[in-house]
Order: structure tokens, then C-alpha cells, then sequence
């Protein structure tokens, strides 16, 4: 009797094990390719927070300070600074938006108190930040991150000047 045995052949062996491998570096080139998307993807994003951060926080400001010549632009221990003049129980505060040592910051200050630019409270980190009266109602804003990225915005407000700002 003759049995039928099969025959062992290398292409037997050979195949799967190269099918293995181009499966495996597929997967590697898709890891490493999404890997650098999501790197990138990411870089953007905070870029783009450290930015919108900054324009919607000012414009905020303004907006919640904008009555009768309140929100001005003003000096602040050597520092430009966006100035918003309130009044608390009869007493009149100013807050102070400027940079100091890298950062945005914001101070709340009874008038006529003295301070210096580093007591604010941090914001957020910046290279520089720049303000610029562009007519009567609108400011000009440019920051930089701490990339070096530049972002520019404009921000208005409604009340006339000349009341509690001036």
C-alpha cells in the first residue's frame, strides 16, 4: 500500500513568515505616521489655546467693563497696560492688564494703592504683548506665545470715553 504523505516544502514556511512581517511593518509605518500627525495635531491646538486664551479673555474683560469711559489704555509700572476703572462700596479699583517677565498678567488695585508688576496674577505665558488704540472704540492687540508665534485681534466696546477712564 502506498499512503499519500504530504511534502514539506520551504515556500510552506517561508510564506507566512513574510506575510508576518510586511503585516508588522505596516503597523509600525501606521503608528509612526499617526504618531507625527498627533504630534503635530497637538502643537496646533496649544498654539491656537494659547492664542484664543488671550483674545477671548481681554475681550471678556472689556465687555464685563464697559460702561461710561471705564476700559482705557494706561501706564502700569513702566509697563503699558489695558486699564479698567470700576467702583466698589464707594471706592474706585483699576484693574491692570499687562506682561511682566513672560507672562500676561492681570492686577486689581484700589486707586491711589501703590504696586508693583510683579504682584499680578499670571494669565497666561507670553513673549510680548502690545497694545494699540486704533480709533476711539477699538484696540489693536498683538501677542506672541512662547514659541515665538505672533497673533493679532482687535477688541471694541461700546461706552464713550472720558467718564471714570479719563
Amino acid at each position: 500500500m502506498n499512503s499519500f504523505e504530504p511534502k514539506h516544502h520551504i515556500v510552506d514556511f517561508l510564506f507566512p513568515l513574510a506575510l508576518f512581517f510586511v503585516f508588522a511593518a505596516s503597523a509600525v509605518m501606521l503608528i509612526l505616521t499617526a504618531s507625527g500627525a498627533y504630534r503635530n495635531t497637538a502643537a496646533e491646538t496649544e498654539k491656537n489655546y494659547n492664542a484664543r486664551t488671550a483674545m477671548a479673555y481681554l475681550t471678556e474683560k472689556i465687555r464685563q467693563g464697559d460702561e461710561n469711559g471705564a476700559v482705557f489704555l494706561d501706564s502700569f509700572d513702566g509697563r503699558d497696560a489695558l486699564a479698567i476703572r470700576q467702583a466698589y462700596n464707594g471706592a474706585s479699583y483699576t484693574t491692570y492688564i499687562y506682561a511682566d517677565e513672560g507672562a500676561l498678567k492681570e492686577l486689581l488695585i484700589k486707586d491711589g494703592t501703590d504696586a508693583t508688576a510683579a504682584s499680578g496674577k499670571t494669565i497666561l505665558e507670553v513673549q510680548s504683548f502690545e497694545i494699540e488704540e486704533v480709533s476711539p472704540h477699538l484696540f489693536r492687540f498683538r501677542t506672541e506665545d512662547t514659541s515665538g508665534e505672533p497673533f493679532t485681534f482687535f477688541a471694541g466696546f461700546k461706552s464713550e470715553k472720558g467718564g471714570a477712564g479719563q
